[in-house]
Parts: structure tokens; sequence; C-alpha cells
């Protein structure tokens, strides 16, 4: 990161773009890898660019200095274009609209929904410094997902939704961790509890 975090810091001043916010994003674009590749939609580099962005950018997607100025730029016009930081990212890919986030896309929303909100986007200084990667994406707003009722149609997705209603996990929480790995746990934890608690009472 350091290597790139003189030229993150002068686009993002030079566009008026958050320095934490355009850093956090290229490493959730591309773990900060200007050789990033996405085979699906062709997104390329250090900023992800499609093809026809980076055309319209006239930015080379394989130059990772390139990039960083083009993605300063074009986080720039989808601010103006959209009225707030979330609402840019979501135009450029980064956020989604809606459903499930990854906790490092629910970093980004965190710093973007601050930065809306008036602060600091929670980051004391540019570049990724202060951004804790291991941060709970507990986000008020954030896009949630459809919890842990949709494991199934079945027994399993009751068993989901009456655990999650049980032990008190709001969708939104839900949402945002947004794996089915950590959903398996909470229905492990929950089978073990009522398994606990038959026990008990079987013996009283």
């Amino acid at each position: 990161m350091s290597a790139y975090l003189s030229t993150i810091q002068q686009a993002a001043g030079a566009y008026g773009v958050p320095p934490q916010l355009l850093a956090a994003q290229l490493q959730q674009e591309s773990g900060l890898n200007p050789a990033a590749f996405n085979p699906t939609s062709g997104a390329t580099g250090i900023a992800q660019f499609l093809p026809s962005t980076a055309a319209q950018m006239g930015v080379n997607p394989t130059d990772p200095i390139s990039s960083i100025w083009g993605a300063a730029q074009y986080d720039a016009q989808l601010y103006q274009q959209n009225g707030s930081w979330v609402g840019a990212l979501q135009s450029y890919g980064t956020l989604p609209g809606q459903g499930s986030i990854s906790s490092g896309q629910a970093q980004v929303w965190q710093i973007a929904q601050g930065l809306d909100q008036g602060g600091t986007g929670g980051s004391s200084g540019g570049g990724l410094a202060g951004i804790d990667p291991n941060a709970l994406p507990y986000l008020g707003n954030a896009p949630t997902g459809p919890g842990l009722g949709s494991l199934g149609s079945g027994w399993l997705g009751s068993l989901g939704s009456g655990i999650q209603s049980a032990l008190g996990f709001p969708s939104t929480v839900m949402g945002v961790v947004g794996t089915y790995a950590e959903r398996a746990l909470i229905i492990m934890l929950g089978i073990a509890l009522i398994g606990a608690g038959a026990l008990l009472f079987k013996r009283s």
C-alpha cells in the first residue's frame, strides 16, 4: 500500500475525494493489486475498471498510477451525480445497491456513510491508516440480506428463522455477515442450546 499512498493522496486531493475512502475502495476492489483481473466482468487493475469505463475515462487499467487518478476522477463525478459517497460507490460497483455485503464492503460502507453524515469516515489519516480490517460491520443503514430463513423453504429454513428470532439476531446483522458459514454456526449454536435445555428439563 505504501507504494501507492502518495498517489492516492495526490489524486484524492486533486478531485476532492476523501483519501481514506479512495484507499479503502481500492483495497476492496483489488487488494491494491495492479495485476488483478476479473475474468467474468473483464474488470482490470488496481481500480478494477471495466474496459468501457476505462476507455470513457481515458484510463490505462493496467497502469496503477493512471488507474488511481482515474478512480478519483470517476468517484468525484459519481458523487456529483448521486449526492453521497455511498451512492457514488454503489454506482462505481464497490458497494452493492441491495443484498448482502462482505466484511470488506461493510468497512468501505462505514467510511462512506460516516463521510455522508459529516464525519471523517472513521480514519484519522489518509490512506489505510486507522481502518480496522477486523471491525464488525454492524451498520444501521447497510443493505440487508434475507436472514437465516433463506437457508431453505423446508425444516432448515424454519429452524434458521426460529433460531435467529430466539437469539435476537436481526436480519441486518445477518445480511452484513452475509455468509452461510456464519449462519451455519448460529444454527449449530441454537441446536446445542436446545439440546442442553432438553437435557436439563429431563433431569429435573
